[in-house]
């Protein structure tokens, strides 16, 4: 694999990248990504851009992603009052369905922007119907 025409002119040192291919090439990495990181656009297409060189690498990898500001937007609209126990946003019947919506639009997003970059991507979410 040629690394040079992957990784991007301004990343670390080839040597110190291919020291860590080698380490991670067997394992799946877990990557959280808060919601509030989707507030900014350009910050979402660099995490993109990120995930899709690591694709490239042959890295496999698993994004779980956030959506709290948006599901509190949300959920403002609807005039629903979240709850929230030790930080951890208590979900009542009323809630459900706007937070689902909320993270599978998300979940698309984040699918349907790797896939531009030829990604192979798959979203897994709560609903029957998975999109790919």
């Amino acid at each position: 694999m040629d690394l040079k025409k992957i990784l991007p002119n301004n990343g670390p040192p080839i040597d110190e990248v291919s020291k860590y291919i080698e380490k991670y090439k067997n394992d799946l990495i877990v990557i959280k990504y808060g919601g509030n990181v989707f507030i900014d656009r350009n910050i979402f297409d660099n995490f993109i851009t990120d995930i899709n060189i690591l694709s490239k690498l042959g890295i496999s990898f698993v994004v779980v992603h956030g959506g709290g500001p948006r599901i509190k937007r949300e959920l403002d609209k609807s005039n629903i009052q979240s709850k929230f126990i030790r930080g951890l946003r208590v979900t009542d019947k009323k809630m459900i369905n706007i937070v689902e919506s909320v993270l599978i639009d998300f979940n698309n997003d984040i699918v349907d922007s790797l896939k531009r970059f030829g990604t192979h991507a798959t979203s897994i979410h709560t609903k029957k119907k998975q999109y790919n």
